[in-house]
């Protein structure tokens, strides 16, 4: 733009600002006398009405009943005392409560670990035990009922059952009891 200096383009660019805010504050005021009258702002559309006319009846009170009429009779002063005959009581029978079981349950378990001379010499076999639960759910006694054939793998089972195995007692009619439980495991390569 050859022949404004900068000081002549800011000079400008304040009187576009100044013109463009008085047009801003005098055009809301010219407003308010404009009327435009050529398009209708409302329309007349016919609509179908009707009109249902509901009557609220009181409600009315119920009706009172007579209040019966005592009547004494004669009575003798001899009154014979009739005893009703109770039917026999039927014996309770208790019954079950959540969380009662026949026998105790395994609560949580782990795996055994197989020794190295099983793994080393491919050992295989299924131990079966039935344990003895306390009512607290703790492991009383034990006896191996089918063994895996090797010694290293029953002891190996019978350390883990001890150690990590958790149980919840046989409990009947909501009474924890002494229970015993079958548990089997098998060793596989």
């Amino acid at each position: 733009m050859a022949g404004f200096t900068p000081k002549k383009i800011k000079h400008i660019s304040l009187g576009i600002s100044i013109v463009i805010h008085l047009l801003l504050l005098i055009l809301p005021s010219c407003r308010q006398h404009i009327r435009i009258e050529d398009t209708p702002s409302i329309y007349n559309i016919p609509v179908e009405l009707s009109v249902i006319k509901k009557e609220i009846l009181p409600k009315s009170e119920p009706k009172k009943k007579p209040a019966p009429q005592i009547v004494k009779k004669k009575t003798s002063k001899k009154r014979v005392a009739q005893k009703k005959k109770k039917a026999p009581e039927k014996p309770k029978t208790p019954q079950t409560q959540p969380g009662d079981s026949d026998s105790p349950l395994i609560q949580s378990s782990q795996d055994p670990i197989s020794p190295k001379i099983a793994i080393n010499n491919e050992w295989s076999g299924t131990i079966e035990v039935e344990a003895t639960i306390s009512p607290e759910g703790q492991l009383i006694s034990y006896t191996i009922t089918d063994s895996t054939g090797h010694d290293e793998l029953d002891e190996a089972f019978i350390r883990t059952l001890e150690s990590s195995y958790t149980f919840m007692p046989r409990q009947i009619f909501g009474k924890k009891q002494t229970g015993t439980l079958r548990i089997s495991y098998t060793f596989e390569l």
